[in-house]
């Protein structure tokens, strides 16, 4: 449903990330190396020029574990990434918007998602260390807090009118 476009170097893209795969070094929060451990099309990433912060935690909160089960949204922590950055990271291919779209309405557990982007990569331990270091490294500008809990309410009414809610459809009415 949507075009892909070339996403700017001066953009930035966003990377989820399970609190279990969060080192926590007082103030620091960053990502282990293990989490940018890509899948075989890409890392999974989400670009910010399409998708707000907020908006983020209601697609993890909209969405099917492997047991067909609502994610936890709170489980989750959200990091930033430059494009220009990445691009530079030796080993890294491209950066390229991919969005994905399941239909509409797209099946529950399965929000489309406009901003959906892959970092390519072959799956190189020195790039998942670059990757880590980085977050650390420029964790006041990566690190991304959000008071998550404060969509809890939101993300339960829209489970209860899943699939007939915006991001099981075309994202024009999603704030």
């Amino acid at each position: 449903m949507w075009a892909k476009e070339s996403i700017p170097d001066g953009d930035h893209v966003y990377r989820h990330c399970h609190h279990m795969d969060v080192i926590k070094q007082k103030p620091l929060r960053f990502p282990n190396e293990a989490h940018f451990k890509p899948d075989p099309d890409g890392l999974s990433v989400n670009w910010d020029e399409k998708i707000t912060i907020r908006q983020i935690f209601i697609l993890i909160g909209l969405s099917h574990n492997r047991n067909d089960r609502f994610i936890d949204q709170k489980q989750f922590h959200i990091f930033r990434f430059p494009v220009s950055f990445l691009r530079s990271v030796s080993g890294i291919e491209s950066i390229e918007h991919d969005p994905v779209f399941h239909g509409i309405p797209s099946p529950i557990g399965k929000p489309n998602n406009p901003a959906h982007a892959l970092v390519k990569y072959l799956d190189d331990e020195e790039i998942r260390l670059v990757l880590s270091d980085y977050a650390r490294e420029n964790n006041a500008e990566s690190y991304c807090p959000f008071e998550v809990n404060s969509l809890n309410t939101e993300i339960e009414a829209l489970r209860s009118r899943v699939p007939d809610v915006p991001y099981n459809r075309d994202w024009t009415e999603c704030e």
